[in-house]
């Protein structure tokens, strides 16, 4: 692969890793024989010091962790030291850092999903649930709800020990704007979640929900004892009038009762 020696520019670098990368998006299959070629220098760019080789180096290694199948297994434990690296930065989050950050966040959840077997599940699913909201990133979201949807006890925790910080990402997903999910999305979140208030004991329930803003607990209640097929924004919107004037149309109509 040409222009990929630490003595080219890191725009010239980039330009390479932009072409791989669509070579692994785009083909798929046919991609596999590059990757032991390619691999290693997106692995050494996902550390690089220019934010744009960085983020596009990122990008690859998740299209690498979904597309990779076997070939990318010998990377996987590299891959998941270098997600470390940028996770785990002391400013990972100031504005030229964000969209690597995000790049991260999500090649690691791309891992958790297609190579499972091959990681510590117990320890990097809770590390990669430990990094949301992303906001702005849905693809991520949805991928904490395919995990909930199937019931998976590295996401939970055996006894439930990672459900407030499940509770509190669906909470901000469900009562937020339309950055952090579709609507269709947020309309997959209700079920699952009216399920895990069913089989998550009652304590563990009561303390992960005593944690959320009480406008969330107003409208996730109203969400979660609503009709299944009631149109999430109305639900929000009955919320926030249970909310005000809701309670004065309440007590009116209370007053009127007590009148007769």
């Amino acid at each position: 692969m040409p222009m990929t020696g630490k003595d080219k520019t890191a725009q010239g670098r980039s330009a390479c890793v932009n072409i791989f990368n669509k070579l692994v998006e785009e083909c798929n299959e046919s991609a596999l024989k590059y990757y032991n070629i390619c691999l290693p220098f997106l692995l050494d760019s996902s550390n690089n010091e220019n934010p744009v080789l960085r983020e596009n180096a990122l990008y690859g290694l998740r299209l690498c962790a979904k597309y990779g199948g076997f070939v990318f297994k010998p990377f996987i434990g590299e891959a998941l030291s270098r997600i470390n690296v940028v996770i785990t930065h002391l400013h990972a989050l100031a504005p030229e850092n964000e969209q690597a950050y995000h790049d991260a966040v999500f090649a690691l959840g791309q891992i958790c999903q297609f190579h499972r077997e091959s990681i510590d599940s117990t320890q990097i699913i809770p590390a990669w649930l430990n990094c949301l909201l992303i906001r702005g990133n849905m693809v991520v979201h949805d991928q904490l709800c395919s995990m909930v949807e199937r019931s998976d006890r590295e996401l939970l925790g055996p006894k439930y020990e990672h459900f407030p910080k499940n509770l509190s990402v669906f909470a901000e997903v469900l009562c937020t704007g339309k950055d952090l999910a579709t609507e269709e999305m947020k309309s997959r979140m209700i079920n699952p979640l009216r399920n895990l208030q069913k089989t998550v004991p009652a304590a563990t329930w009561a303390s992960a929900w005593s944690l959320l803003l009480p406008q969330q607990e107003m409208e996730l209640e109203s969400i979660l004892s609503h009709k299944e097929d009631a149109n999430l924004s109305s639900v929000q919107s009955g919320a926030k009038l249970g909310g005000r004037k809701g309670r004065k149309l309440k007590g009116r109509r209370q007053k009127l009762i007590l009148r007769k």
